[in-house]
Order: structure tokens, then C-alpha cells, then sequence
């Protein structure tokens, strides 16, 4: 395993593995992927990079194998055919080999000095079972904790205990997939791949079950990516799963953290409903989900404008209580586990 592909450097045995999957975005993914050779150009680390495509029809597979040719940590996957977002994800995960790894969106930019940043944190602290990395995006949100962890002495804090962690973070933040870092053994205890299709943030059952773990949870204030989300595919993905997820999942992984023993009277973080934000989801769900925007066009003839939106604004309150979530979940046939009968998964 080597820098590049002239260096002399002594092959490293890599600890962490960056996961990518992706679809039909090879100009993000080369984005992406320059962010991470540039720095593996320069300094030996012992990472390597799985690429898991899903059936792109685009030059996604071209890219991929440019940057494997010229950096041999880069491994690239390519399904035979589209199994879905959310089974794409898991599908990368079963290639990783590495006691660590950090899920990354391929829509995503690594700051400099970022992987020298985790590498050294995971040597210093090998019995890490999670930890959180702070990122932005291009609409300048970031990710922080909500009750001060930071440590004025360094970037990192471990955390007190499991609720004090899981009390630090909200639902955005956990489903923020570019700022979670597993230890592998203890992600595959999980039932990562048990969440429906069409669940918005899949991959929180399985922070919660590894926080409920025995392990150090971790938190990184510097930043450490950047995410850019300005295509399609991202919207597309977004506003298909949101009805589910603000009707059902988030309440449902509120009652699962129950069964793992999380004490859910902490107010912050995972209890927080933060209902300013739901209220954000949902008006952007109503101004551009593809089940609304037909009608816009249908009743006025022309594209939705601010009238349109103006009209969707004060239709809020109804929509809220309206079935159509209901029936989106119905066709979907979306079933979450029955969160009150778990016995896995529980601290030692």
C-alpha cells in the first residue's frame, strides 16, 4: 500500500477505510476523490478508499479507475445493476477490511490536513467505537454539538457516557453520513441493513446501537469536509423519504434509543424534535416534491412561482395533518421494526 504510484514509500497496513458510494455523479466523485489522493500524494497514511458505484450510467466508472491506476489504496466496486440508495450504502461496507471506517458522501470535499487530523486520533485512541467529525456545506450549516463538549484544550472530546454523547447531537447532525466514523467490528453487530428502504436516515439504528455498545465515543470540532449538494440525484433522493421520516422514523428512533437504555429524558440532541427544522423539511418538501409540483403546473399552466409558493405556505397547517403521508407510506408499504421488542445490542 503506497502513497502513489511512483513512491518508494514501505507499504502501510491501513486502520481506516473511506466509504463512497455513488451514483451517477463522476464529476463530484473525481471532486472527491482529488481531495483525497492530493493528500495521500504527500504523506504515506494507512487508509485506503472502497468505491461502491451503483450501476452508474454515466463516465462514474472511468473516474473510478483513473484514480485507482494512479493510487493503489483507491478500490473500486461497481454493482451489476441498481439495488437502491440505501442498499448501496451497506453494500460498501461489506468491502471494508479496516478495523475503522468513515462513511462519505460522494458529493463531498475533504479539507486538507483533515486525514493526518483522524488517522492520528484513531492510533491514540484504538478502542474508539464511534466518533463524530465536524463538517460544513455550501449552505454553511455545520455540524456542532449542542451542549458545549467542545474542549477548549484540544479537538477532541471523548465523551462522559453514552447519553451525555447521544444528548449532544440531533437528528441532522446523526444523519449527516460524512461526519460518522465506526469501528468496523462494532458496526457489524448492528442491524444496519434491518431499516426499510425508504427510511431518510438509515444509518442512526445502527449510531445508537453502537453507542449503546461498550467503546470510546469520540468528537472532532475542526472541520474536516465540505458537502456540496446541488444536483438532482440528492433532492430527488431527499424528497422521496421525507414524508416516512417526519411522520414516522424520527419518533420511532426516539423509542429504539429507549430500548438500548438511553436515558431520553435528557433534553438536547436525539430528544430534541427540534420542530423548526422539521417545519424547514416540510416546507421544502411542499415547494419542490415531485408529488406537488405536477399539480402546480397542471392547475396554473405554468411553472410554480411565488404566488405558488406563497399558496403552499399558508396550506402548511392542512398538509400537516393531511393523509397524504399516510398514503405515501402505504404505497410504499414502509414497516419500521417493532422498536419495543429489541434484546441485541444492549451495553455490557
Amino acid at each position: 500500500m503506497y502513497a502513489n504510484a511512483g513512491s518508494d514509500d514501505i507499504p502501510v497496513k491501513p486502520i481506516l477505510s473511506i466509504c463512497i458510494p455513488t451514483y451517477n455523479r463522476s464529476s463530484a466523485l473525481d471532486s472527491c476523490l482529488f481531495s483525497i489522493c492530493s493528500q495521500l500524494f504527500w504523506e504515506n497514511l494507512p487508509l485506503e478508499i472502497i468505491i461502491s458505484d451503483n450501476a452508474s450510467s454515466d463516465d462514474t466508472e472511468s473516474v473510478a479507475k483513473k484514480w485507482a491506476a494512479r493510487f493503489n489504496q483507491v478500490r473500486y466496486y461497481r454493482n451489476n445493476e441498481n439495488i437502491g440508495g440505501t442498499k448501496n450504502f451497506w453494500k460498501v461496507t461489506e468491502y471494508v477490511n479496516t478495523p475503522f471506517f468513515w462513511f462519505m458522501g460522494d458529493d463531498g470535499i475533504f479539507i486538507p490536513g483533515t486525514l493526518r487530523h483522524v488517522v492520528d486520533i484513531l492510533l491514540a485512541n484504538p478502542n474508539t467505537s464511534l466518533m463524530i467529525l465536524s463538517g460544513t456545506n455550501n449552505r454553511n450549516d455545520q455540524t456542532e454539538p449542542l451542549n458545549g463538549m467542545v474542549s477548549k484544550q484540544g479537538c477532541i472530546v471523548r465523551a462522559m457516557d453514552k447519553n451525555e454523547f447521544i444528548s449532544s447531537f440531533d437528528i441532522q447532525t446523526l444523519g449527516s453520513i460524512s461526519c460518522l466514523l465506526f469501528s468496523t467490528e462494532h458496526w457489524r453487530k448492528t442491524g444496519y441493513n434491518l431499516q426499510p428502504q425508504y427510511s431518510l436516515y438509515p444509518q442512526i439504528r445502527s449510531v445508537l446501537e453502537v453507542a449503546a455498545m461498550n467503546g470510546d465515543l469520540l468528537f472532532s470540532n475542526k472541520y474536516c469536509s465540505c458537502v456540496y449538494r446541488a444536483d438532482h440525484n440528492t433532492s430527488e433522493w431527499y424528497f422521496d423519504k421525507a414524508p416516512v421520516s417526519i411522520v414516522v422514523e424520527f419518533q420511532w428512533l426516539r423509542n429504539y434509543a429507549k430500548t438500548l437504555g438511553f436515558n431520553m429524558t435528557i433534553k438536547g440532541g436525539l430528544h430534541n424534535s427540534n420542530h423548526m427544522w422539521k417545519i424547514k423539511q416540510w416546507l421544502r418538501m411542499l415547494l419542490s416534491h415531485p408529488y406537488y409540483v405536477p399539480l402546480y403546473k397542471e392547475a396554473l399552466t405554468l411553472e410554480p412561482n411565488i404566488f405558488v409558493r406563497i399558496t403552499m405556505l399558508l396550506m402548511l397547517p392542512i398538509t400537516m395533518v393531511s393523509p397524504l403521508a399516510r398514503n405515501i407510506l402505504a404505497k410504499k408499504h414502509i414497516k419500521f421494526p417493532d422498536s419495543g421488542n429489541n434484546t441485541l445490542y444492549k451495553s455490557a
